[in-house]
């Protein structure tokens, strides 16, 4: 992707909410300073369905929070949310998405006046996939995400197609292991698509 080098200072009053492939993007924004002060809500395994029926919590300030607490008590204007990695394959689609409708609703019913981008989510590496993970299973899951975001006047941020090879999967420059997690250069692409996001 094409970086068009928004400010950095866009993303000081936001928050990401994310599993562990949003736990690399912290870490690279930690070492890079390209988002600016954005806090980081992310936790390895965490879900969509985590977030809604609270048996994960996100730890912030020191305590075990519901994400949308976290987000009021950070005080953050905008929010940026990839989930859905470790739903799928335990839920399925049509439970997964119930859970974005409750999850949504618990965002706004604490912080009524935040943005809400909801990103895309990124591919499997190509030889990775499983049965219960697959590209063609992510893509079905990202159009329903992209209409859900519509629906619920929220903002959809295509990431995942930045982040494909040829073959619709993962590209192996931006994959740490040969599964879905991400390399330093992929979350350099990452970054530059949001960093594009903040200059348009």
């Amino acid at each position: 992707p094409r970086s068009f080098d928004g400010p950095s200072t866009f993303y000081n009053d936001a928050a990401f909410i994310g599993d562990s492939v949003s736990l690399k993007l912290s870490y690279y924004a930690e070492d890079t300073g390209e988002l600016g002060d954005a806090v980081f809500l992310v936790s390895g395994s965490y879900g969509v369905g985590h977030a809604v029926d609270g048996t994960m919590d996100i730890y912030f300030q020191g305590k075990d929070m519901a994400p949308q607490d976290a987000l009021a008590a950070a005080g953050c204007k905008k929010v940026f949310i990839m989930l859905g990695m470790n739903d799928l394959g335990k839920f399925g689609l049509e439970i997964t998405m119930d859970y974005w409708d409750k999850f949504i609703t618990n965002i706004r019913e604490v912080n009524p006046d935040i943005a809400i981008v909801i990103q895309s989510m990124t591919p499997v590496w190509s030889g990775g996939q499983t049965d219960d993970l697959s590209n063609p299973a992510i893509d079905e899951y990202n159009e329903r995400l992209k209409a859900f975001a519509k629906e619920k006047h929220c903002s959809y941020m295509d990431i995942a197609s930045f982040m494909k090879d040829s073959d619709n999967g993962l590209a192996t420059d931006y994959c740490s292991d040969s599964f879905v997690h991400l390399t330093n250069e992929g979350a350099s692409a990452w970054t530059k698509v949001l960093k594009a996001y903040a200059a348009r």
